[in-house]
């Protein structure tokens, strides 16, 4: 993508701008033109969005930092959500999660506030995954649940296919391999059916790599090979040679494996 969100950052997560373009699965974190309000926060905000599509991540917080202050100024809570949110996006972009943390919670309760429910179901998926890099599982699973039931109930499939994976890895992480599977398993049917291929092969290297995890190589590179695949039709160059790696090293571990076997 050269979307907004998660996807920028070597992490196996989806966000819910990735599926309409999908792949921050096309609603972006600010749900209206950037343009469209007036003052100091909405330049602010756009220079930060600049910044951060751009790959300039402390640019982007220093940019997005100063919006935030310009839009209580302007007493736009609505930008100010805005403004928080993507401020822990960039935050976690550079891996400083528990500031990513604090931010998305302060977003989040001003979202929720507002009544604001896309963007309460966006900040709860995205505070999961920093929850997670902190190693927090149990709350990255709770905030995970709650995303996946807002973005149901929005009735949002995109959102639904992004909280499914990311409650995946969640689970995942927490060493509960099969459920991470199942969820994701689910997450794959949607973007089968919505014709999201970038989605779907992002979602099969996810499912590898838990079975990779439980040792079932077998079924680790099932998966591998239908994402290489999809990658060689979308002209991903870099997933083709991440995959094949990870197809390498199953075979590889599936050879030793098996010779185990027979020692």
């Amino acid at each position: 993508m050269k979307q907004t969100d998660e996807r920028q950052i070597s992490d196996d997560s989806l966000s819910k701008v990735s599926l309409g373009s999908l792949t921050t699965l096309s609603v972006h974190p600010y749900q209206g033109e950037l343009g469209s309000e007036e003052g100091g926060g909405s330049e602010l905000l756009a220079v930060g969005h600049q910044h951060y599509e751009a790959g300039e991540f402390a640019a982007a917080a220093a940019a997005l930092m100063a919006a935030q202050v310009a839009y209580e100024t302007e007493a736009n809570d609505l930008g100010r959500v805005r403004a928080l949110y993507q401020l822990s996006l960039a935050l976690y972009a550079q891996g400083d999660y528990e500031q990513a943390v604090v931010t998305a919670q302060a977003a989040l309760e001003l979202a929720v506030s507002l009544a604001e429910p896309q963007l309460t179901a966006q900040l709860l998926g995205h505070l999961g995954n920093a929850y997670r890099h902190q190693d927090n599982y149990d709350a990255a699973i709770t905030v995970q649940q709650q995303s996946l039931q807002s973005f149901r109930n929005l009735q949002d499939s995109a959102g639904v296919v992004a909280a499914l994976n990311n409650l995946g890895l969640a689970y995942r992480a927490k060493g509960d391999l099969r459920y991470a599977i199942e969820m994701q398993q689910q997450a794959l049917r949607i973007a089968k059916q919505a014709g999201d291929r970038y989605t779907e092969s992002q979602i099969l290297k996810n499912i590898g790599n838990a079975y990779y995890g439980l040792g079932e190589y077998d079924k680790a590179m099932k998966y591998y090979e239908q994402r290489l695949v999809a990658s060689r039709e979308l002209g991903d160059q870099r997933g083709e040679a991440q995959i094949l790696r990870n197809l390498c090293n199953a075979a590889r571990a599936g050879w030793r494996a098996g010779a185990g076997d027979h020692l």
